[in-house]
């Protein structure tokens, strides 16, 4: 703007006169007129608040994948109803809001922006004496611009049958990513607690628990795009960073003894608490029945 205005008119106006010129505002020198700036106008107005770097790229190198798939399905599992088991394997590890997978592999592109980041470990969530098995391992998530999703390995048991189906590599949840989400800083890209909204493919894998467009647990992803990048202490370091589960057979047929077919109980949070003691006591009842049963057959006859 000097050149282009307050030059030319000076030397048109005012030939020979010996003037200064300076910038007046955020970047200032002028003495009065000097901000945090001033030392190097090209800085950031807050130096501690490092500005995003759109044009880091390239291969994932470390990271992690937080995600406690449902509180109220936790809940239940591990309840008096179902009476189950939590169990984590190849390196999973259990943090206040659910559990932790760490990355094996992945890459950003910041052109699109796009990434696209594998997790493993896997989680394995079983009840009602074997009636209730279902596992998430081979966990992925993927995401473009805006629109993401979570992807893994399902096992799931039917509740009526007993059988086990295997999903590979299914959308179990769809993510609602926040525009401008996917940008880096010092090498690092956090999305935090990003919403998650279960698919049509997901609700069937659940086994019928929940229906297609139920909210899942946020998904929370920090991954480091070169070695040596700082992920930071998110407060949900357990500090265990080994395996602490027992793994699981990729296929059981049949129940194990003492379960019962048929519907199990409902896990919203919203459940009747006379109902679910009622469902408690039937279960107990048929169990004990069914045990006699065994029984009297297993007993020789006289």
């Amino acid at each position: 703007l000097y050149e282009e205005a307050v030059r030319p008119l000076l030397d048109e106006h005012l030939p020979g006169l010996p003037y200064a010129a300076a910038r007046i505002g955020p970047g200032s020198e002028v003495l009065g007129f000097d901000t945090a700036r001033s030392a190097d106008p090209e800085e950031p107005e807050n130096p501690e608040d490092p500005a995003p770097d759109p044009d880091t790229s390239g291969t994932v190198q470390e990271g992690r994948l937080d995600w406690g798939v449902k509180e109220s399905f936790r809940t239940y599992v591990t309840g008096p109803i179902a009476n189950g088991d939590v169990e984590l394997s190849d390196g999973a590890s259990e943090i206040a809001d659910g559990y932790r997978f760490p990355v094996a592999g992945g890459e950003f592109d910041p052109a699109t922006p796009a990434l696209d980041a594998d997790f493993t470990g896997g989680v394995r969530f079983t009840g009602h004496e074997g009636a209730l098995d279902l596992r998430f391992t081979e966990l992925t998530v993927e995401i473009d611009g805006t629109e993401g999703e979570l992807i893994a390995d399902v096992s799931s048991k039917d509740r009526t049958s007993g059988e086990v189906t295997e999903y590979d590599a299914i959308t179990v949840a769809e993510l609602d990513v926040p525009a401008d989400a996917l940008n880096p800083v010092d090498d690092v890209l956090t999305l935090d607690a990003v919403p998650a909204t279960l698919t049509a493919d997901g609700a069937e894998a659940f086994g019928g628990f929940y229906s297609a467009g139920e909210e899942l647990d946020p998904v929370t992803v920090s991954v480091a795009l070169v070695e040596g990048a700082d992920l930071g202490d998110d407060g949900n370091d357990n500090g265990n960073d080994d395996d602490n589960g027992t793994g699981a057979p990729s296929t059981q047929t049949g129940a194990r003894g003492g379960a019962v077919g048929g519907a199990l109980a409902s896990t919203g949070t919203s459940g009747d608490l006379p109902a679910a003691l009622g469902t408690a006591a039937a279960l107990t009842a048929f169990g004990a029945l069914a045990y006699g049963a065994t029984r009297r057959r297993l007993t020789p006859e006289s």
